[in-house]
């Protein structure tokens, strides 16, 4: 994932991603990061948390803002 978007955006150039900063753009992720972040072994956790990041690096506030809750309560179950 983090190599596909990086390979779109160009950060000197697009901060975001266009695809992701519609309504929902996020959604086909979120059941896959919060899988990796409750279920996965530690190295996966790892992996899964690090996609939430570049999530977070290539979309808006606004567009985060409807699923940020979903992946801190993911993230609250690692810890």
């Amino acid at each position: 994932m983090r190599a596909a978007f990086t390979g779109i955006a160009v950060r000197d150039t697009v901060s975001c991603i266009t695809a992701l900063q519609i309504p929902k753009g996020v959604s086909p992720f979120v059941p896959m990061l919060k899988a990796g972040l409750r279920h996965g072994s530690p190295e996966l956790q790892g992996h899964s948390a690090l996609g939430i990041g570049e999530l977070v690096t290539f979309i808006n506030a606004k567009s985060l803002g409807a699923f940020a809750i979903k992946f801190a309560g993911a993230m609250i179950w690692v810890v």
